[in-house]
């Protein structure tokens, strides 16, 4: 039986960082700025009210791993949409 949040419960937020460790660096300057404007910071599984994935283009394997992330369905619900943040 699915579970109703309380009203009072802080958004919640899950990243996923593909790529250098200026990605992982920009992760995490994105998460600090979410936790303080009174994000949750969950892990990147079914459950969270939304979905950043920070990823890196800069090659075919990075970008061909952004994709996969980007589009896999086992991390999401039907409704939710990740939100990449990337690198060119």
């Amino acid at each position: 039986m699915a579970t109703q949040r309380n009203a009072i419960e802080r958004p919640r937020v899950a990243f996923q960082t593909l790529g250098c460790k200026l990605n992982q660096y920009e992760t995490d300057a994105i998460a600090t700025a979410a936790r303080a404007r009174g994000f949750e910071i969950v892990e990147f599984a079914p459950g969270a009210d939304a979905y950043v994935v920070n990823s890196c283009t800069v090659t075919a394997k990075a970008d061909r791993k952004s994709r996969n992330t980007l589009g896999r369905g086992s991390c999401r619900t039907r409704n939710d949409r990740p939100d990449p943040a990337r690198c060119f």
